[in-house]
């Protein structure tokens, strides 16, 4: 796999799993890191 194929891959999946991710963090922990990325 090339870095521009991972790179898509990577982002594809963040776009998919990004919004239940900072849901869940902010429902746990307002601060928690994963909000500064």
């Amino acid at each position: 796999m090339s870095a521009v194929e991972a790179g898509h891959t990577s982002n594809s999946v963040m776009e998919q799993v990004g919004p239940n991710i900072i849901h869940h963090v902010s429902n746990s922990d307002i601060s928690h890191p994963i909000i500064h990325l």
